[in-house]
C-alpha cells in the first residue's frame, strides 16, 4: 500500500473493507482466509451482489395467490 500512495494513486477503500470484513466473517466460522490479497475479492463481491439481486426479485406468486401452487 505503501507503493501506492508514493506514486499517487487513488486507494479503492470499498474493496480493502469488503475482504476485510469477509475475512474476519470466514476467520470467525471457519478458521480460515477466504480471500486472499491476490484479486479473488472481486469475483467473490460480484457473486455476492447477484445473490443480493435475486434474493431481492420479487415473486409473481407473492402479488397473485391464485398462481402459487399453478
Amino acid at each position: 500500500m505503501k507503493v501506492i500512495i508514493d506514486i499517487g494513486e487513488a486507494i479503492d477503500i470499498g474493496t480493502i473493507v469488503f475482504k476485510t470484513t469477509i475475512n474476519l466473517l470466514s476467520n470467525t466460522i471457519f478458521s480460515v482466509d477466504l480471500i486472499q490479497s491476490n484479486g479473488a475479492a472481486g469475483e467473490f463481491k460480484d457473486l455476492a451482489t447477484d445473490i443480493t439481486k435475486l434474493a431481492g426479485t420479487p415473486n409473481v406468486a407473492d402479488f397473485f395467490s391464485c398462481i402459487e401452487y399453478a
